[in-house]
């Protein structure tokens, strides 16, 4: 564009008035005063001309009328050749023909003759006729002021230039120019070529700028104002430029495909909008197409421009303006035409800088080195219209708006108006309504910015089914900032990247890292953080959730390595606060089961007041969340999935994830409280610390677990699934296998209360955290409990208790999968259940009938009564009984089969009791009322078996070695007894060696009646006898045996 300038310049140079008024008419008709006259018709009478007309030779072939001594008038920087005048009165004066040299200036060690040969010649054959205020009298040299020239017919421009070829020749052609001191013009068509470069117009008019002297006899003329041709036909230029100055389409295509690029800011969206934006800004290599207005510097580009309205040159606003349906293309041999088309195209000057002297220079001031008149360069190009459209294919770019500027010196580009301005440059597009963008040197980005509403897409050329889309409401704003670039989404800002999801937010920022790849000749913006603020939103395929504030910092992958499980994570950089370190996991107690692949989540959705987030990418898009930190408010939910399974649900003040996605993920979460709710388990604490790797789960100090329960104790489907609650006040932890409770552990459901200083609750498969959710609920397969144990159950039966049991040991083993009970002693049973015909008589005034709540081993479920339960304590009408069993050994059993066995100085006591809670005492029969009794052994056995003629198990008593049973008003003493609730029946065996005894009387203090045998059936409250194989018999006020 600059050689368009100078080039349009030059014609001017020579068409002014300093060519025809300077040159022409002031040696001619004012000489100095001591130049001697010329004789009309004469030749210089100055000195030789010859060593002049030799010089002259090379701008001449042999037998032009030039060579042929001319008059000749001159000065260091003209030569005017004329043949002959004539002065034809009344003022007018005609030269025919003439023909004026204009000198280059001098180059340092260059002779005349080469400084002779880059002389620029207008030629006028049919010569030129000069008008002045009055007539002339040369002879005694009154010559008035020069109000008017006319160059008659053909006029022809010419001039070698510098190189050797054509590639620089100036020709310019016209017609019948004519001047006055206002203006030169001519109505007919002017056609030039400058090297490759032509072209053609119409109605050339020159405005001439009037001086500020006055009363001189010369033309008060000090310099151009305008030049201007009324209509260009054509105009074919043909541009390269080797400091590979980027301009019009080139800089467009840049800054579309930069900002698109930049917008890039979340976890993935970030890394493959860079990718997109090194490509798209990268400075062109040899070949490649450079844009509309420039060359790639190997080869020339041709532009063609075309307009219906006038061509004008203003030298006083300094610029060049083209008007109506102007029209600027590209000519592509290999392709399509790239083409600018607008109202009205301004081509703003400003005057040259000056080199810089050297020192000899400097030191020699001279005239040479001041600018020079025309010297130019080109301040910005502005195209307007409605409105301006860019189509350049060869760069895939197209751009329109209703102004469009590019600014030279700065490298910037504007397009912008009252509507919306549109860029698209490949996959990329532009939207706003002001777009700038500025480069740098070496391709690299300095600014850009699009005011207004807007809004970006972008599209990777190797992953086109990916792509990047930015939505604002007040500006995005891609500026310079220590080091980095910045860019800023303002007023409602929301970015999209498929296969990802959107963020949006009031306003994001995010800043990268330039880095110029001298090897690739590319530009690439690499992500380094991120702030999104106000209103977060974010919606992917699988997660969804806000938050106030976001903040990313981006680290290549390549470079940051996963932390060790003893390792405190490195803080992110930058100026936000740095998460927390998180506790180490000690994977010595894990029992990880096979790490299988991890079952896929439900849509995850979160809330929070702040989510920093640490994010590893690739330059080939690929990117990872490497630490995640929520705080304040924290909720993150799993959509629900299958009925049968607990979706994921944590809550709490803060929770940090370090290595999400790696199998060493370690997460803490804290609160008051925090709580978790994975694979149907929930757990409550201060603080919930889970390290994947290692499998394992801890909680330090005080906390709950709830825990899935689909069956009762007996294994059976409950109406409803129930949790039981696990509290424990100093530690949690659990290896995916078992759980471990620590200090005053409380397990309670709706039916069953536990109290223990040491639980562990063992899962059936294990669980695998990496999973995270999974097809099924946990299963409890067994209890553990150690240091004391208190557990209680109750039963119903349509809603209605049936039983209340409750059992005292030192620990305990139960599986709920198979129903068996291993305890240690010493210890205690008691069970409260509900009387059924003869039994369910009612038996007031028990004073032992006390309630256990009351009791120094009163044991409360954190959950409250259970439903139904009821303790109508001295009702008689409850038809309650009462076992109580003290032993000092182990116990063991299955509670499915509803079997116990104690071992160990056992006691036991079996009587009717008013309350569920009620105790028995074991060691005081007399207490007991009429229908009960207390045994003593060295073990004994409880089962509950099913009756067909009631509707729930009926109690069955086994004991055995030094069996000892007393009654209100009996004692027996066998190896074995045996109790039956549904019969009241009591059987006494021998052992074989030893009889069973039985001692009976009436009413304490009573005759006692004996009865030694090898078996005694006795029914308690019928007081009914039978004896098999008896050996003595004393009976006294008794019925005899088999009597009722």
């Amino acid at each position: 564009m600059r050689r368009l300038v100078r080039a349009a310049v030059s014609f001017v140079i020579v068409l002014l008035a300093y060519g025809v008024y300077g040159w022409v008419a002031v040696p001619l008709i004012e000489p100095a005063a001591e130049r001697p006259e010329l004789p009309v018709g004469g030749a210089s009478g100055t000195r030789d001309s010859r060593p002049e007309l030799e010089m002259l030779s090379v701008l001449f072939p042999a037998g032009s009328w030039e060579l042929d001594n001319p008059k000749m008038l001159e000065n260091d920087q003209f030569k005017l050749l004329i043949r002959d005048y004539r002065n034809m009165g009344d003022g007018r004066v005609e030269l025919r023909p003439c023909t004026m040299v204009l000198l280059p200036e001098a180059e340092p060690d260059e002779d005349a003759r080469d400084r002779m040969s880059r002389a620029v010649v207008l030629q006028a054959p049919h010569g030129a006729l000069l008008s002045f205020d009055r007539p002339l009298n040369i002879s005694r040299g009154d010559i008035g002021r020069l109000i008017a020239a006319q160059l008659i017919g053909p006029i022809t421009i010419r001039g070698r230039g510098r190189l050797p070829g054509p590639e620089d020749d100036l020709e310019l052609t016209t017609r019948d120019v004519q001047m006055n001191e206002q203006q030169v013009w001519t109505p007919h068509p002017v056609e030039f070529r400058w090297g490759p470069n032509h072209g053609r117009g119409q109605q050339m008019r020159i405005t001439l700028r009037r001086g500020e002297r006055t009363g001189a006899r010369g033309p008060n003329i000090a310099g151009i104002e305008l030049f201007e041709l009324a209509h260009i036909e054509h105009l074919h230029l043909e541009l390269g430029d080797s400091r590979g100055r980027g301009a019009g389409a080139n800089g467009a295509a840049t800054a579309a495909a930069a900002a698109g690029a930049a917008s890039a800011p979340a976890p993935q969206a970030a890394a493959a909008a860079t990718a997109t934006a090194s490509s798209a800004s990268a400075p062109r290599g040899p070949g490649k197409s450079g844009g509309l207005l420039r060359g790639d510097g190997n080869r020339r580009v041709p532009i063609e421009v075309a307009c219906r309205g006038p061509f004008r040159c203003d030298f006083v606003q300094q610029n060049i303006t083209l008007e109506d349906q102007v029209v600027v293309w590209r000519v592509n041999p290999a392709g399509p035409t790239d083409q600018l088309r607008a109202d009205s195209l301004l081509i703003a000057l400003c005057q040259r800088e000056p080199r810089a002297a050297s020192p000899a220079e400097a030191a020699q001031p001279d005239e040479k080195a001041k600018p020079q008149m025309f010297d130019f360069d080109i301040e910005y190009i502005e195209a307007r219209g409605r409105p301006v459209v860019l189509s350049a294919p060869s760069d895939k770019l197209e751009a329109r708006g209703e102004r469009m500027r590019y600014e030279l010196p700065v490298e910037r580009i504007i397009l912008d108006g009252t509507g919306e301005s549109w860029i698209q440059q490949g996959g990329n597009e532009v939207c706003g309504r002001s777009l700038q963008y500025q480069s740098a040197p070496g391709g690299r980005i300095a600014m850009a910015r699009v005011d207004g509403p807007g809004w970006i897409r972008a599209r990777s050329d190797d992953r086109p089914q990916e792509f990047f889309e930015a939505r604002w409401g007040e500006q995005l704003h891609l500026r310079p900032s220590d080091g980095n670039q910045v860019l800023s989404l303002l007023g409602g800002a929301e970015l999209t990247y498929g296969g990802f999801g959107t963020l949006a937010a009031k306003e994001i920022h995010g800043w990268f890292v330039e880095r110029v790849s001298p090897a690739r000749r590319r530009t690439t913006l690499d992500p380094d953080r991120m702030l999104a603020r106000g209103s977060v939103q974010l919606q992917a395929n699988q997660l969804s959730g806000s938050v106030e504030q976001l903040e990313v910092w981006f680290e290549p992958a390549a470079v940051v390595q996963a932390p060790q499980s003893a390792a405190t994570p490195a803080p992110p950089r930058g100026d936000a606060t740095s998460p927390d370190g998180w506790e180490s996991a000690d994977d010595s107690k894990g029992q990880a089961a096979a790490a299988p692949g991890p079952a896929p989540l439900q849509h995850i959705q979160f809330t929070a007041d702040l989510l920093r987030a640490r994010v590893l990418w690739s330059p080939q898009g690929q990117s990872e969340p490497n630490e995640l930190l929520f705080e304040g408010k924290v909720r993150i939910s799993e959509a629900a999935g299958a009925p049968e399974v607990r979706p994921l649900l944590v809550l709490g003040d803060r929770l940090h994830v370090i290595e999400a996605l790696r199998p060493e993920a370690a997460v803490v979460v804290s609160g008051r409280p925090a709580r978790v709710e994975v694979r149907g388990l929930g757990l409550t604490g201060s603080n919930i610390n889970l390290n994947r790797g290692t499998n394992r789960l801890w909680v330090e100090g005080s906390g709950w677990m709830d825990v899935p329960v689909d069956r009762d104790m007996d294994g059976r489907p409950l109406p409803e699934p129930q949790h039981v609650r696990i509290d424990w006040k100093r530690q949690m932890t659990f290896d995916g296998r078992t759980a471990r409770f620590e200090e005053n552990v409380i397990a309670a459901s709706q039916t069953m209360n536990l109290r223990t200083e040491s639980l562990d609750v063992q899962f059936d498969p294990p669980i695998r955290f990496a999973e995270f959710t999974g097809r099924t609920n946990p299963t409890v397969e067994q209890l553990l409990c150690r240091c004391g144990v208190l557990m209680e159950n109750r039963s119903y039966n349509n809603g209605v208790q049936t039983s209340f049991d409750r059992l005292h040991v030192v620990d305990l083993a139960l599986n709920l999968k198979t129903g068996a009970l291993s305890a240690g002693g010493p210890g205690w049973l008691s069970s409260v259940r509900r009387a059924e015909g003869e039994s369910a008589r009612a038996v007031p005034g028990l004073p032992f009938a006390r309630n256990a709540a009351t009791g120094a081993n009163a044991a409360r479920s954190p959950l409250g009564p259970a439903a139904g339960a009821r303790d109508p304590a001295g009702a008689a009408e409850t038809a309650l009984w009462g076992l109580q069993v003290r032993f000092q050994g182990t116990t063991s059993g299955n509670v499915r089969q509803r079997s116990l066995q104690f071992n160990q100085q056992v006691a036991a006591a079996f009587a009717p009791v008013h309350s569920w809670t009620a105790t028995l005492p074991v060691d005081q029969p007399e207490l007991l009322g009429p229908d009960g009794f207390v045994m003593h052994c060295d073990q004994l056995r409880i089962d509950q078996v099913a009756s067909l003629l009631r509707d729930r198990p009926s109690l069955e008593l086994t004991a055995s070695g030094n069996t000892v049973v007393e009654g209100n008003n009996f004692t027996a003493r066998a190896a074995r007894m045996t109790y039956a609730e549904a019969k009241d029946l009591l059987v006494f065996e021998g052992d074989g060696r030893n009889d069973a005894n039985l001692y009976q009387q009436k009413q304490a203090g009573g005759e006692r009646s004996h009865v030694a045998a090898r078996k005694i059936r006795y029914w308690n409250k019928a007081k009914k006898l039978e004896i098999d194989g008896a050996r003595s018999l004393e009976l006294s006020g008794l019925p005899a045996p088999g009597e009722p």
